[in-house]
């Protein structure tokens, strides 16, 4: 069941659908609790998509992440920023990518059932110890900057 709604309506969308599901893709930006939510109202999902996760917006650490992690089979984390953001709401074309925290990296190792990872985000040497860990995955794309 895809979802496609703006990244701030997506935990409230998660609570109005049936807890019963077994099946989620999500392809929109997620952020905030949205893992923990998914972890604890969907006991009986046995696959999650996530396309589009804003990296440094998740909020990693929340309650329930740990059970929906190894759900996971696709999941696209962005860790990119555009430069500058005027305040007449122009958005410079310029984007910095940032790490992704290695405790995120080290919270992701229990993703055993991913498959296809997406990332774009500067490298550290936690992603190659995550690329390493990951013995399900079939499919990288990483933009990484040095």
């Amino acid at each position: 069941m895809p979802l496609l709604v703006q990244a701030d309506l997506v935990c409230g969308v998660l609570a109005a659908l049936p807890p019963g599901l077994t099946s989620l893709q999500l392809a929109t930006p997620c952020a905030g609790p949205v893992l923990g939510i998914i972890g604890e109202r969907f006991t009986r999902l046995q696959r999650l998509e996530m396309l589009g996760c804003d990296g440094d917006a998740v909020e990693w650490q929340a309650r329930g992440t740990a059970a929906a992690l190894p759900l996971l089979g696709r999941l696209e984390l962005n860790y990119s920023k555009p430069d500058n953001l005027y305040e007449d709401g122009f958005i410079d074309k310029s984007f910095n990518v940032v790490r992704m925290g290695d405790d995120v990296a080290a919270m992701l190792r229990s993703a055993s059932r991913l498959e296809q990872l997406s990332l774009v985000l500067q490298y550290s040497p936690a992603v190659g110890d995550l690329w390493a860990s990951l013995t399900a995955l079939r499919h990288l794309r990483c933009a990484c900057s040095s």
